[in-house]
Order: structure tokens, then C-alpha cells, then sequence
């Protein structure tokens, strides 16, 4: 791990200072040397001389999102795209096979097949079937790519299962584990190699910055290390600073966001709508969510059937706020079909499940009894949450009409 840091801040001071350098000054020409000369190396044990190998404030909060996920080592990074670059590109090369799920953040499917120009073979399969995802990795394979849940449409993989056929055909497992933050799911307990962040999402939880990070053994956050290095992909110090902030929050917005967004789409499916949630009982994976993600997660999809219901749908929404993103203290509403998976070919996205009548719904921490009257006000057709309704594992909620 990045070792740039002094064991306790200056001054006494309760937060790591913001270290603005963009070089470091050392005692003597052979410190120097010696420096470069081990730059980039897998303990990141260099000393520091440049910031774009190390900075201290990155440091501070590498070492942070480590003990949270559970991890050896971290490298933190400009984007969670940027995780996800370095993350591949340190342990692919030409004619390394990866396999991935077609339902995928729309812009790492997009990278996924830019390797292929680069001369990988990129196998797609529906993860979420242990069988399927056995037979696509085959006898050899050298990575497999896992999102859980995936994006937009929250199916589930068994990380166990998933770290055993690929450990056994001498591959890596890398888990974005973006949409769970290390709270509610830890995949390098369950097996993964790697694991990349969206830094920009839950575990900032604020919506004011780009970050990412990837995660795990030495040696293989190593390899992403090296590439971050030549890449320029490493975190600014003041970005680093604000996600070490937003992250000492991390606890009290994800159950808050998590129990809302659950409680809502089971008020959402009691009442007949196409609601899907990994914890409700009705999806498909939920016996997954109860074993390796009981916390749930902060987002919930809704159906409408037709891309033109969704859009009005969107548009009367005075709570939910039209945005990508999530994991933020505000709840967001976004439709993939139009946005963030809108470049992938049509019969891709129907195939992983995406449909134009698809809202994807990012819980914040706002009232929740406010955010399930604007959505029901939302609908074309408004349902009634009935005094008598059950759902499991919730008390029914009356609901409110909210004050102009």
C-alpha cells in the first residue's frame, strides 16, 4: 500500500492535510536515485518525488477504502471508468480471453469491445446463470469481468460460484462492486481477484466529483498501479480529500438510501407494478442477494412497458431528480435506454434485459415517504397504496399527500 503518509497528520490535525505538490524535494542526489529507480514498484514504497505516482492525500485515502473493502492494497483513480481501464489493461494483453455479461455499464461494454481491437477475445454470456458463465469460461481464460448487481437491470451473480470456475481455469475475477460499496457485499471475501470502484458514487455520496479506485492483492493492484502511472490516471489531492470526506458518512447514507429504496419497491410491487429490487422475494436472484448482499443495494427499477410512458413518467417527478449517476445523498432517476446504454446495438440491450419502458431509480436520503407519493403522482395511472396492504418484511405505509 501507498506509504507516502506519517503516522499521525500534522498539528494534531483530525483530517489528512490536502497536499497541493505537484513535486517533492529529497535530502540527497542517491535518494533520488534511488526513488526512480524503484518507482511504481508493487509495494508503492518508493518515496515520494512526483504526484503523479504518489501524493499523500491520495495515500490517506487509498489506505482508508482498503480496511473497507478488506484489501491488501488500492490505487486510487481520476474516474471509475479509469479503475476499470487499469484494472484490464494490467492484467490483459493480445490474446488474452475475458469473458463479461453484454449487461454491463453502457461504457465499459464500450471498452470491452475496444480490446478487441487490440486483440482480445471478449466472450459475452449471462453471468447471472452459474452454467451459462462455466461453459462460456471453458478450460482457460484469463479474466472475467463481473458487475453485481448489473446495470441498469440489477441481476445477481454468485461471486463463490463465479471465483471458483474461473480460479479453476486459471483465470482472475475483477467485481465492480460500485452499486453495494463495500458495506452491503465484500467480493474479495467471496473470491474476486480485483475489485474496481465507481469512487464518484456511493462511497463519495455527494455528486460533486469523479473518482475511482481499484483494490486487492499487492501484486495485482501492482500491475494497475504501473498503468495508472504512464497512464496519468491517478486522483487529484483535492478530489481525494473530498471522497475521504464523503466517506466517513458511508454507513449512515447507505442503510438509509438501501432500507428506502427496498421499502419502496415493495410498496411498488404490492400494488401490481413491474418493480425489481434483489431483495424482494419475486427476483430472480434474491436467494443470491440473501446470501452475499443482504444490505440490499440503493437502486430499484421500474417497467413501464414503453419508452413514451417512462419519459412522462420522468417528467412529472418533483422529488427524483432526471440525472444518471447514484449512490448520491439525492434520488435520481434516469432511463437507460435513451442514456447510459443507449450506444449499445438494440438487440443487445433487449437481450440483457434492458427495454425502453426501463426507469432506473437511484434511493437518496430524503424522506421516503416522499419520494413513494412523487413517484405514485408520477404515473399515468396512480395506484392506491390500500390501508390493508402486505408486504413482506415492511409495514404498509400511509402515505401522505406532500405539502406545495
Amino acid at each position: 500500500m501507498a506509504g507516502a503518509l506519517p503516522k499521525e497528520n500534522p498539528y494534531g490535525a483530525i483530517n489528512p492535510p490536502i497536499v497541493r505538490s505537484s513535486t517533492f524535494t529529497y535530502p540527497d542526489a542517491a535518494e533520488g536515485a534511488r526513488r526512480f529507480a524503484v518507482a511504481g514498484g508493487a509495494d508503492g514504497e518508493s518515496g515520494l518525488f512526483y504526484s503523479r505516482m504518489e501524493n499523500p492525500t491520495v495515500a490517506a485515502l487509498e489506505q482508508h477504502l482498503a480496511k473497507l473493502e478488506g484489501a491488501q492494497d488500492c490505487i486510487a483513480t481520476a474516474s471509475g471508468m479509469g479503475a476499470i481501464h487499469c484494472a484490464l489493461m494490467g492484467l490483459l494483453k493480445p490474446g488474452a480471453r475475458i469473458v463479461a455479461d453484454p449487461c454491463v455499464y453502457g461504457c465499459t461494454h464500450t471498452l470491452l469491445h475496444k480490446l478487441r481491437a487490440w486483440g482480445v477475445e471478449v466472450v459475452e454470456c449471462d453471468t447471472s446463470d452459474p452454467v451459462l458463465l462455466a461453459k462460456a469460461i471453458g478450460k482457460k481464460v484469463d479474466v472475467v469481468f463481473i458487475e453485481s448487481p448489473m446495470n441498469p437491470t440489477l441481476r445477481l451473480v454468485d461471486l463463490r460460484a463465479a471465483a471458483k470456475a474461473t480460479h479453476a481455469a486459471g483465470g482472475l475475477l475483477v467485481v465492480d462492486n460500485t452499486f453495494c460499496t463495500p458495506l452491503a457485499q465484500r467480493p474479495l471475501e467471496l473470491g474476486a481477484d480485483l475489485v474496481v470502484h465507481s469512487l464518484t458514487k456511493g462511497i463519495n455520496g455527494h455528486s460533486d466529483l469523479l473518482a475511482g479506485a481499484v483494490l486487492g492483492s499487492k501484486d495485482l493492484v501492482a500491475k494497475a498501479r504501473d498503468w495508472r502511472k504512464d497512464a496519468g490516471a491517478i486522483l487529484d489531492p483535492d478530489t481525494a480529500w473530498h471522497v475521504l470526506r464523503g466517506a466517513q458518512t458511508l454507513r449512515l447514507r447507505v442503510e438509509t438510501s438501501n432500507a428506502s429504496a427496498h421499502h419502496i419497491a415493495q410498496m411498488l410491487a404490492a400494488e401490481g407494478l413491474k418493480a425489481s429490487h434483489p431483495l424482494l422475494s419475486s427476483h430472480p436472484d434474491h436467494a443470491v442477494a440473501m446470501a452475499q448482499m443482504p444490505l440490499g443495494c440503493c437502486v430499484l427499477t421500474l417497467d413501464l412497458d414503453s419508452e413514451k410512458a417512462a419519459m412522462r413518467m420522468m417528467d412529472r417527478l418533483k422529488v427524483f431528480q432526471r440525472a444518471v449517476s447514484l449512490g448520491g445523498y439525492e434520488s435520481l432517476v434516469s432511463h437507460p435506454w435513451t442514456t447510459t446504454h443507449s450506444a449499445m446495438p438494440e438487440a443487445t440491450r433487449r437481450r440483457a434485459g434492458i427495454t425502453p419502458g426501463l426507469v432506473r431509480l437511484s434511493v437518496g436520503i430524503e424522506p421516503v415517504q416522499d419520494l413513494l407519493e412523487d413517484l405514485l403522482g408520477s404515473l399515468d395511472r396512480r395506484p392506491v397504496v390500500r390501508a390493508g396492504a402486505k408486504t413482506k418484511g415492511v409495514r404498509p405505509m400511509k402515505v401522505a399527500p406532500r405539502k406545495a
